[in-house]
């Protein structure tokens, strides 16, 4: 429970401890919900113990109330939501023992220890914490205000959030772009040199018929320009929480709540830093354990690989050290403090998602530490009977990275086409060459559907398009949401029945769209959550109020209530019946996909089946109910987790008594 040393007692939180209570909780009359009872405002905001954590604020209670305790530490993630985290547990504990703050950025021994060295008084922190109790307040107001009154205007449950609402809309918007699009024509005319192929577009059906007639005539082009340069591409930058889930997604489909779990598993057994980071930078003094732990991670790279033909060196990833860039947690790279304990066999050994999750963190920390990848890049220009044609080359001088990240798919299982651009032959301006040209007509494409890992793209820059600079500058790397909270967040929406998984895209669904069309402006617009940030960040420099801010959030919800009480909008896109997913099995009415189940739409005093979204600590799909009901199994599912603990994979099937259960593969 603590660990106790050097005049020191040193526990831990789990996330928050601490929540606001609910609306029922400060008068009875709130268990109902009743639009005439809206807003609810309260004047002071009252906090409770989670249950599924009361042991561990017990054990931090009980520490900061021993005699012999006369200061406190407040060590938590030097962020908002850290400082968050340890006042409400010391306000909970009704604590008034002075306490200290630790602001480090790095956990290796040197910062821990320089940090200790430097202590603050924690109150020099409080602007923080008010910064952070405003965002907290005013999420609870939206959410809390909002899903009631349009869940009883309109009759059906109806989730509201500050940042899963505007993240709907994004689903519903690509969608409309995607259905309204129209797509087309255009000309994509090769010329065909002989030894290579230069290219040109025409919009013009009849003009690139003529371009190609022409060229084809004449016979012969005349080559107009060379262009040849060298250049270097350098490595990507390490992970942070959000690239590394849509790499995860992108090579293996896993989602983003499935990533963060698998990092989350690797970071408590000391294989990889902690998880929930936004910096894909190291700190400076990061650096030297990064060197050290080089020779730990060699025997894995060449017993994985059968590869000793590399060059790493700890110059080449300065482009990837900088303070500035970190703020409670550098990017995510093998754990330095505990790599002398690494091996193949414990690797491999992990599960499957686990070590595929990890050998992205261990191949992204080697090509940072490779050289640029340099070639040289080559523009050719030929004029055929008076129409220019390109052709782009591309020849290598030195791979450098790339031929770290060309060892990694092997070992994790992927094989992609190649891409590379093709290397041009050795020609010189004024020269002559034979030419046949061709032309295909093609059609400009729709932009695609989000997948979990365009989603998470969008999320992350949700304020780019800000005007105002100073807005757009508190938006830099916040976006919607954050790191720790993304996959969550897409998680809920589709467990609100806001969107189904096809394939790896997400699709909003007709509740979506009918959503998204009567709720309010500035709830669905991300541009809120921008100007929200602004104003958190004038809080959390002391020159705004939290009670300016709380009082604007509450003049705008009061007048979104006032408008939707008096006038509700009808919708204008798809409808507030809950998704169908299938017909019952047991009663031939229809299976509705609701929050925690695919349930019969007979209720409860019905027939009662029910397909649970949890089944075994496994996310259950709608994809997966939908087969069950068709065809009485599911496709082998991976990753369930026995009452002991222990993973299995299985196939669910529908029983003669119309239960599901399991059925394990021969």
């Amino acid at each position: 429970d603590y660990f106790e040393g050097n005049g020191y007692l040193i526990s831990w939180c789990v996330g928050h401890l601490i929540r606001l209570c609910d609306p029922a909780e400060y008068d009875e009359k709130f268990a109902k919900w009743d639009i005439d009872a809206l807003p609810i405002m309260p004047q002071f905001y009252k906090t409770k113990v989670d249950p599924q954590t009361a042991a561990r604020y017990q054990v931090l209670k009980d520490l900061m109330n021993r005699p012999d305790v006369d200061e406190l530490v407040c060590a938590t993630d030097a962020a908002r939501e850290g400082e968050l985290i340890f006042r409400l547990v010391y306000n909970q504990a009704h604590c008034k023992k002075p306490f200290k703050r630790l602001w480090i950025s790095s956990m290796s021994a040197e910062a821990i220890q320089q940090g200790m060295a430097e202590l603050v008084d924690g109150h020099d922190y409080d602007d923080l914490y008010h910064a952070a109790e405003s965002r907290q307040q005013a999420d609870w107001l939206i959410g809390m205000n909002l899903t009631r009154l349009y869940t009883k205007v309109y009759g059906t449950k109806l989730p509201i959030g500050r940042v899963k609402t505007p993240t709907v809309a994004l689903l519903v918007q690509r969608d409309q772009e995607i259905k309204n699009f129209v797509k087309t024509p255009y000309y994509s005319l090769t010329a065909d040199c002989g030894t290579f192929k230069a290219y040109a577009q025409m919009d013009d059906k009849d003009a690139a018929e003529a371009a190609a007639a022409a060229g084809n005539a004449a016979g012969t082009a005349l080559i107009k320009t060379v262009d040849t340069s060298e250049k270097s591409e350098r490595p990507p930058l390490l992970y942070d929480l959000t690239s590394l889930q849509q790499d995860a997604n992108q090579y293996f489909g896993y989602t983003a709540k499935q990533t963060l779990e698998a990092a989350q598993s690797l970071y408590m057994k000391k294989l990889t830093t902690y998880p929930r980071t936004d910096s894909q930078y190291l700190t400076t003094d990061a650096v030297g354990n990064v060197q050290a732990m080089i020779p730990s991670l060699i025997p894995i790279l060449e017993e994985t690989t059968n590869w000793n033909d590399y060059s790493f060196d700890i110059s080449n990833m300065t482009y990837a050290v900088n303070d500035s860039k970190v703020n409670d947690h550098h990017a995510i790279i093998p754990d330095f403090n505990y790599s002398r304990n690494f091996s193949t066999e414990l690797i491999t050994d992990l599960p499957t998602s686990e070590k595929n999750v990890f050998f992205l963190v261990l191949f992204r920390l080697l090509s940072a530490l490779s050289a640029k990848h340099l070639y040289s890049a080559t523009t050719i220009t030929i004029d055929a009977a008076g129409t220019q044609y390109i052709a782009h080359g591309k020849t290598d001088i030195e791979p450098g990275f790339t031929a770290v990240l060309a060892k990694m798919k092997p070992v994790i299982g992927i094989t992609e086409k190649p891409t590379s651009t093709p290397t041009l032959p050795p020609l010189q301006e004024g020269e002559m060459c034979s030419v046949n040209i061709t032309i295909q007509q093609k059609f400009t494409q729709p932009p695609r559907a989000y997948t979990e890992k365009t989603l998470l793209e969008a999320m992350r820059v949700g304020g780019c398009t800000i005007d105002d600079p100073l807005i757009r500058e508190a938006m830099r790397d916040k976006g919607l949401g954050t790191p720790a909270t993304r996959a969550d967040i897409i998680e809920e929406i589709k467990r609100n029945g806001y969107a189904e998984v096809s394939g790896r895209s997400l699709i909003p669904t007709n509740l979506a769209y009918a959503m998204i069309s009567v709720v309010a402006e500035p709830i669905k617009n991300p541009e809120t959550t921008s100007r929200w940030e602004y104003q958190l960040s004038l809080i959390q420099q002391g020159s705004a109020s939290k009670d300016d801010f709380l009082g604007d959030v509450k003049q705008q919800l009061t007048s979104i209530i006032d408008a939707a009480k008096h006038n509700s909008p009808v919708p204008q896109a798809g409808s507030f019946d809950r998704p169908s997913v299938g017909e019952c099995p047991k009663c031939g009415k229809r299976v509705i996909e609701y929050s925690k189940a695919f349930s019969c739409e007979s209720g409860k005093d019905g027939c009662g089946f029910v397909i649970w979204k949890s089944i075994a600590g496994k996310a259950i799909s709608n994809v997966q109910a939908k087969r069950i009901l068709e065809q009485g199994k599911s496709t082998l599912l991976k990753g369930f987790t026995s009452k002991a603990g222990k993973k299995f994979d299985a196939y669910l099937v529908l029983k003669e008594d119309f239960h599901i259960g399991f059925e394990f593969p021969k």
